[in-house]
């Protein structure tokens, strides 16, 4: 089974269990997904990733894994329709940034960290986060804040996956573990996720109010 058609079995599981975690059960069950997922990225992902930083595991741990953690169990409670439009927004971003960058891409934006990111796909992925967010505002439409808010989520969910590229080129791996066929490690598919995270959880309130969830 070739890589695409692993990767994109274990997206459709993963969104549908999502689907019932967010919609069907109580937020108890996915508030335990999500820290066994953080327990796992800890036993067996994060000792890779930080066998070069030394001192700096300590305050990378913490805001970049830790904190989002927080946000993400936060964002549930207090509206598990919000977690799910973040988690969709930034898949959405990842996989059209993916897209566009495989039609088009021609501009490297960090070559030596990640050579495989371009400008073309990065404003791609920004587009089409640009157009999902217009389309599901609920107030008179401010196209400015909507620019804005679309520039903010993908540039936190392209520096969450930049600098786990970072981290994985300094410990010398390719990916950052295996539980996920296709996808590598968990910390592999939510590294975007986790500074988005951050903003919803700072400006929850006028999102839920700016939003039709």
């Amino acid at each position: 089974m070739n890589n695409f058609v692993q990767r994109t079995i274990t997206s459709l599981i993963l969104f549908g269990g999502l689907i019932a975690l967010v919609f069907y059960l109580p937020p108890i069950f996915l508030t335990t997904i999500i820290m066994v997922m953080f327990v796992l990225i800890l036993t067996f992902e994060w000792p890779t990733l930080m066998r070069t930083m030394h001192w700096r595991a300590l305050p990378i741990t913490l805001f970049y894994l830790c904190v989002p953690i927080y946000c993400l169990i936060s964002l549930l409670y207090a509206s598990p329709r919000l977690l799910f439009f973040l988690i969709c927004l930034v898949a959405l971003f990842d996989t059209s940034a993916y897209i566009a960058g495989k039609l088009a891409g021609k501009h490297k934006m960090v070559p030596s960290i990640s050579p495989g990111k371009s400008w073309e796909g990065f404003f791609g992925g920004f587009f089409v986060i640009l157009m999902a967010l217009i389309y599901c505002s609920c107030q008179p439409k401010n196209y400015f804040i909507l620019f804005i808010l679309a520039c903010s989520i993908s540039s936190l969910a392209f520096a969450g996956d930049l600098f786990e590229s970072w981290l994985k080129r300094k410990a010398g791996v390719k990916n950052s573990g295996t539980l996920l066929p296709g996808h590598g490690g968990i910390l592999d598919r939510i590294d975007g996720l986790l500074p988005v995270s951050i903003l919803f959880f700072i400006f929850k309130n006028q999102l839920l109010s700016s939003f039709c969830l």
